[in-house]
Formats: C-alpha cells, structure tokens, sequence
C-alpha cells in the first residue's frame, strides 16, 4: 500500500485526478498552499515559480499541532516590497509560467479586486488585509500546485463561515465573515461554523472561487493522498486545519431507481401539467405522459415516472392525491448515467449555462441548459436556436482551453 503523503508519479496518472477540498473547519491561502504541499510536493518546484514572478522570499515548511492533529505550517519572510494588484497582474502576466499557473492565479485575483471594490467603493492601491506580497505568493504556489499534481477537476464541501468579534483593518472595524469574503462566496453553498475567528479569508475564498469545479459532498473517489494545511491560530472548539483528498475518480454509471406506472382515462387534461409539475416537486428524477388506448376504446394516457428509493412515498402521495388514478404498478430498474458537471459560458448574447457530460474522464455530451437559453433569448429577441448553437460552440471552446 502506498505512503498516504507520497505523490504518485506523473507518468502513471492515466485517470481522471481529482481532488477534494474538505473545509471542516476553514480555508485560507497558507491553509491551502499547506495541504497541497502537505500532499508531497517539492519546495523546489514552489520556489521556481515564486521567483518567475520575481518573490524574494524564505521559506519554511514546518509541522504544526492543530487540535491533536498534525499539518503543514508555512512560515514566509519577504524582502520584496508590497505591490499593487496592477503590479501583480503585470509580473504574473510577463512571466515564464505556463497558462494554466497564470490563468488559475489572474483569475483568483480578479476576484479579490472586485470583491474589494465592490465592499469598498473603490480600488485601493495596495491589497490591505490580504497582506501583500502573501496575495501573490499563495495565488501562485497553490496555481502550481495543481499543476504539478495534474489535477483534472476540483470539488470543495460547503463553506463554515464563523461569527465573532470585530477585527481591525485599514478602513476600521469589520464584522466577521469579511464582507470581501462574502461578497466572493456569492453562488457558493455555505454553512455556520462554531468558531469565534476569521475562518475563510478573501484569499482563501477567491482561490476556492477560481479552482472549484462543484461544491458538493465527497465525489465517488479513490482516495490516493490526504494533505493537512494548519491555520495559525489552536482553537478549542475545531482543528484549525484544512485537509485536501486527492485520488481517481471513480465513475457511478449504475444505479437503482423505481419506475412507477399508471393508466388514466378519466382526468382533465388540463390538469396534467400540473400534476406533473407536483410530481417533480415531491422529486420525481423524469414525467413521462404516452398516449394510449384504455377499455371500452376511450383514450387515455399512460403516466410513468421514476423515483428515486428515498423519494418513492412522496411520488406516490403526490401521484393519489393530484391525479384520478385508484391504483400505481411499480418495480425497479437499472440507470446508467454520466458524470455531470455544470458550467457558465459566455456568447455575444450574454452568459449561458451548459452541461456536460464525462465517462471515463472523456467528455461525452455537451448540452445547453434551456431555461438558461429561453432567458436569454427573450431578452435579446433572438430565435432560440441561435442561442443553442453559440452556447455549444462557447462550451466545446471552454473544454478546448482547459485542456491546454
């Protein structure tokens, strides 16, 4: 069995590599930049990349105690003087990093300048609380860090966001969570943490924001490596740690669902939209209505729905009380499906989403969502199938960059 804190060689990563980000207890730049190290990669690659963007910096990786549990603790002196976020843009920009490093960094640190804004009003010249040169040093080594890790996709727990004192910037008192911090989590699934600190800082929150496929549950994975970034305070109530999976995801092509049936003759049909609207409500994966031919020659439909196990009864109560049926037939059968994922694209007409569809870390499918499409094209005025056609071409353009 393979070391857990030992990377696996980048010519056998033949799957899907993905990685796990587990905020059980919060997230900043040094926490993640911690854990991914903490994964086994060498210092040597960090300090490469630091110096093309022209850190002079010392650093010192060192074990740290959080909670009765152990985790990389990073300690940087800098002699590089603080810059200004057009500075930072420009160094990562001119340098010698390969595009995904740079787009990973200029994309998180877009995020920060306009969270900034936003909160503030207007841009500072300089990025206070983020504590330059941290910003860029953390943007850039956890960017590298994926990098040489080759991970294919990322997905993060929901985010503990923690309530406590007020704390002291250069604008004065702030309340916790930061509002740069929140302002950045907009569109990101959350939850209270127990804590009484700064738990997820702006930098922490915006490299989610860049990196993050999908924030969801632990994906169906093997798990390979496991990584501890430290924060800097012990807190008695949770591990000050951020802890990272990394491994090969593991594709969940079948599984069992219901399919749930039944004859009706005798309904309004002016009721069936309804009905299937209550149907799906009550969680109903797909409504079908097939027309049909019943006794004594009168014609009908024949409703068939699929449930999952844990949504069965509620199905089947909303199917007795919103249709005339008296009776439902019902067995299980096999699904198989594709890994999805679902993201935002930009046309002329403005932003689209699309999703797509993985087997076998291949994508598959590539399919425009049609309410997303429907908006749009209202508003613009436009055939709808246009919208389709530039909403295909921009996703297969977005899976054309990310393999670069």
């Amino acid at each position: 069995m393979k070391p857990c804190n030992k990377v696996i060689l980048r010519d056998r990563l033949k799957e899907m590599r993905v990685l796990y980000v587990d905020c059980f207890s919060g997230i900043s730049g040094d926490m993640l930049l911690g854990s991914l190290i903490d994964l086994g990669i060498p210092l040597e690659v960090l300090k490469s990349s630091w110096e093309k963007v022209g850190l002079r910096v010392q650093v010192e990786v060192e074990e740290a105690i959080r909670g009765g549990l152990r985790g990389k603790w990073i300690k940087a002196n800098f002699t590089t003087e603080r810059l200004t976020s057009e500075k930072m843009h420009e160094v990562i920009e001119k340098s010698s990093l390969n595009s995904r490093i740079k787009k990973i960094s200029l994309q998180a640190l877009r995020l920060l300048e306009e969270a900034e804004k936003k909160v503030h009003g207007q841009m500072s010249h300089t990025f206070h609380e983020l504590g330059d040169p941290d910003t860029i040093f953390d943007l850039v080594g956890v960017a590298t860090c994926l990098d040489y890790l080759r991970i294919d996709r990322v997905f993060c727990s929901p985010i503990p966001l923690a309530r406590g004192k007020l704390v002291w910037s250069e604008h004065g008192f702030i309340p916790i969570p930061a509002p740069a911090t929140l302002e950045i989590l907009k569109g990101v699934p959350v939850r209270e943490s127990s804590l009484e600190i700064e738990n997820v800082t702006p930098t922490g929150a915006a490299l989610l924001k860049a990196i993050v496929n999908e924030f969801i549950g632990f994906p169906l994975m093997k798990i390979e490596a496991i990584g501890y970034g430290a924060g800097t305070i012990d807190t008695p109530q949770l591990p000050n740690l951020l802890r990272v999976v990394m491994g090969e995801l593991v594709e969940e092509t079948q599984e069992e669902i219901w399919l749930l049936e039944t004859d009706i003759d005798d309904l309004n049909p002016e009721i069936f939209p309804h009905l299937e609207g209550a149907l799906r409500e009550a969680g109903a994966l797909d409504v079908v209505f097939i027309p049909n031919r019943m006794k004594k020659g009168r014609i009908g439909v024949t409703l068939r729905c699929f449930s999952e196990e844990k949504d069965k009864e509620k199905v089947l109560d909303a199917l007795f009380a919103e249709s005339s049926t008296l009776g439902v037939r019902g067995w299980k059968v096999s699904r198989w499906k594709l890994h999805r994922e679902e993201r935002e694209v930009n046309t002329s007409y403005g932003p689209v989403k699309v999703k797509i569809g993985f087997k076998d870390s291949k994508v598959v499918n590539l399919s425009p969502e049609y309410e997303s499409c429907l908006r749009l094209a209202k508003e613009c005025g436009v055939p709808l199938k246009e919208i389709y056609q530039e909403a295909i071409s921009a996703g297969l353009r977005l899976l054309k960059e990310k393999k670069e």
